[in-house]
């Protein structure tokens, strides 16, 4: 699954909450301002991906996720921290 999200704010304050998030599910995210790849795990499951920035978007994919968590919650998910 591949999501391609629109952003205005700064990137690198993007990725700090990236990375308290992944702290918070006892994950891993590591990378910088143009990509770089994540791991945690949810309540609901595990989450490995990719990201890479283009522009003024972001695209991440997720190589696992949770079969039972539609795409579009995961992307409406998303859209609401990155902005």
């Amino acid at each position: 699954m591949t999501i391609l999200i629109p952003f205005k704010e700064d990137i690198s304050e993007i990725l700090k909450f990236g990375i308290e998030q992944s702290k918070y599910l006892k994950g891993r995210f590591i990378g910088n301002t143009s990509n770089g790849n994540f791991d945690f795990v949810s309540p609901a499951g595990k989450f490995k991906g990719t990201y890479v920035v283009k522009g003024s978007q972001i695209e991440i994919t997720f190589d696992n996720k949770p079969f039972l968590i539609p795409n579009f919650i995961i992307k409406n998910f998303l859209q609401k921290y990155i902005k």
